[in-house]
C-alpha cells in the first residue's frame, strides 16, 4: 500500500466515522465528494513536505 493510498484511506475512514449514510446513491455521492477533496488535500501534504 502507497503512502497516498493510507492518506485517503485514513481520511475516508474519519469522514465516515461519524455519518450514518447507507449503502446506495448517497453514499457513492458523498464518496465521490470526498475523494475529491482528499487528492486536492493530498497535493498539498506532498508540496509541503518536500520543500
Amino acid at each position: 500500500m502507497t503512502e497516498k493510498q493510507k492518506y485517503i484511506g485514513a481520511y475516508l475512514d474519519g469522514y465516515f466515522s461519524d455519518k450514518k449514510i447507507e449503502y446506495g446513491f448517497t453514499y457513492f455521492n458523498e464518496l465521490e465528494k470526498a475523494t475529491k477533496k482528499v487528492k486536492k488535500k493530498y497535493k498539498q501534504y506532498k508540496k509541503h513536505n518536500q520543500l
